[in-house]
Parts: structure tokens; C-alpha cells; sequence
């Protein structure tokens, strides 16, 4: 009889020290991921660096507003741009004063805004440096860093503005952020 409370601490001794099989990951609020027709990009994004630009970001990426959208101006080891350059008034034009943080450098996978001058950022749009731009520390915000996945932005098809119809660009075709 003496066994039974032995076995029963011993059982429930095992249950504690070993990890619970139902344990599921931690999700990272600020890890975005861009799936390609290549691969899926992770960017690490920097809400304290750029909480207006995060939070925005955040609000366009859970409307799908980036799905579909082309990569309209690829520059082989320059930059890669996405957004919507149709004339339709479907571009939402979306304006915030920039975030420009001391810390963060315009580097070879940064994630920044670029604007239509100095005083302003268009968030609608995303820009990837694929060289180092130190140059232009101070002039954009950055609100994100590729961490993994920059190969597969290397491998974008090269595309200018206008867009034809001759030119296929590639597309996002769908960005989320972990846990969605």
C-alpha cells in the first residue's frame, strides 16, 4: 500500500519539471511578416523609436491594406519600394510628421517612410534599404529592421515608375503581423 503515495509523488513530480506539451510560443506585437512569392520577410518594428508610424502601420496591415500591393521601384542592391502609385485615388495618401530617432540608421534592411518632402512621411508605403544609407540618417523614419527574409527582397524583379502593363512588378501578397 505504501507504494501508491510514492508512485502518485513521483507522477506528479514529472508533471511539474517537464514542459507543459500544450505550451505555445509568445507573441511578439511588434514582428511583422511580408509574405513574397519568394519567402516571408520578418521585420522587427520599433515602436519607441516610431509609435506613430507602428501604431499606423499595425491599424493598415490588420485592414489587409498592403495585400496585393506592387513592389513599384526595385533598384538591385539600392532599394525596394511597394505601395499604391494608381491614379485611381485608391493610394490613401496617409501623412505623418516624421519620427527621426538618434538611434536608428538608415542600414541595409531598415524599413523606413519616405515623404513627398522633409516635413512629411507617407505611411501608405514601404520602403526597404538594401544598402547601407548612413548618409541619410535624419532624414527618414525608421520604423523597422528586415531580421530575416532580405534574400527574398534581393530577388524582387526589377521595376521603375510608370508601371505598364509589360510590367508585371512583384506583390505583397499578404502581410500580417505574429499571432495572426
Amino acid at each position: 500500500m505504501k507504494i501508491f503515495p510514492r508512485l502518485f509523488i513521483a507522477i506528479s513530480f514529472i508533471f511539474l519539471v517537464t514542459p507543459s506539451i500544450t505550451h505555445s510560443k509568445s507573441i511578439d506585437s511588434n514582428l511583422l511578416y511580408m509574405k513574397l512569392k519568394y519567402g516571408t520577410v520578418v521585420i522587427r518594428m520599433f515602436p519607441d523609436a516610431a509609435p506613430k508610424h507602428v501604431k499606423t502601420i499595425k491599424k493598415l496591415v490588420k485592414s489587409r491594406y498592403f495585400n496585393g500591393l506592387p513592389f513599384y521601384r526595385v533598384a538591385t542592391g539600392i532599394l525596394a519600394q511597394a505601395g499604391d502609385v494608381s491614379e485611381k485615388g485608391i493610394n490613401k495618401k496617409i501623412l505623418l510628421k516624421p519620427e527621426i530617432s538618434k538611434n536608428l540608421h538608415n542600414i541595409r534592411g531598415a524599413v523606413v517612410s519616405l515623404g513627398p518632402d522633409m516635413q512629411t512621411d507617407q505611411v501608405d508605403g514601404i520602403c526597404i534599404w538594401l544598402e547601407d544609407k548612413t548618409k541619410r540618417d535624419g532624414e527618414y523614419t525608421v520604423w523597422g529592421q528586415v531580421i530575416s527574409g532580405i534574400e527574398y527582397i534581393e530577388m524582387l524583379e526589377i521595376t521603375g515608375i510608370p508601371l505598364f502593363s509589360n510590367n508585371r512588378p512583384d506583390i505583397i501578397r499578404k502581410m500580417y503581423l505574429d499571432g495572426d
